[in-house]
């Protein structure tokens, strides 16, 4: 169940949405050969009553980690930790096989959040029928079942699987 290394591929952590800075930092501390990345969205916002703007960065997929091992060593090491004891995070799967994101997908991530200053959040509702429009999850379709702040919940279809998504990243799918 090891990844070829002859073209980096990258693996998709999952924690629990608040433990993602500190997961970030565990990581980078605990392992030595290995690359993280978390998508983060930079909002921006016209305040009248002070005129001025503000601005926010906040997660774009809080409790979703994106790690890149450099060797077969490290890897395995962090499959390992994912298994032993409580632990504070899980290796995201698709029917057993890991998931992995090669590194041409990855780079198209990049220069999304690179460029991702948005003025306004769009708005969605509960119900909505949405697609992940951009990122290595694009293409995940389901509904929103929850608007909780900043974040969308969605239900997948396909997987029974929930996530927690900014907006920025969704489209909604007319009929």
């Amino acid at each position: 169940m090891t990844l070829e290394l002859t073209q980096p591929k990258w693996l998709v952590l999952r924690c629990r949405g608040h433990l993602t800075e500190g997961l970030v930092e565990r990581v980078v501390v605990e392992f030595d050969d290995v690359t993280v990345w978390v998508p983060r969205v930079v909002h921006r916002a016209r305040v009248a009553r002070v005129r001025r703007k503000l601005e926010s960065e906040e997660l774009a997929l809080p409790g979703w980690v994106f790690v890149k091992p450099g060797s077969e060593e490290a890897q395995a090491d962090l499959l390992e930790r994912s298994r032993v004891g409580r632990p504070k995070y899980w290796v995201v799967r698709r029917k057993q096989e890991l998931m992995s994101i090669p590194e041409h997908q990855m780079l198209r991530m990049f220069e999304w959040a690179a460029r991702s200053e948005v003025e306004e959040k769009p708005g969605f509702q509960v119900g909505d029928e949405v697609s992940v429009a951009v990122g290595p999850l694009e293409g995940i379709v389901g509904r929103i079942v929850a608007v909780e702040g900043a974040y969308c919940r969605v239900d997948d279809r396909s997987s029974s699987m929930s996530l927690k998504v900014s907006p920025f990243f969704l489209k909604t799918n007319r009929a």
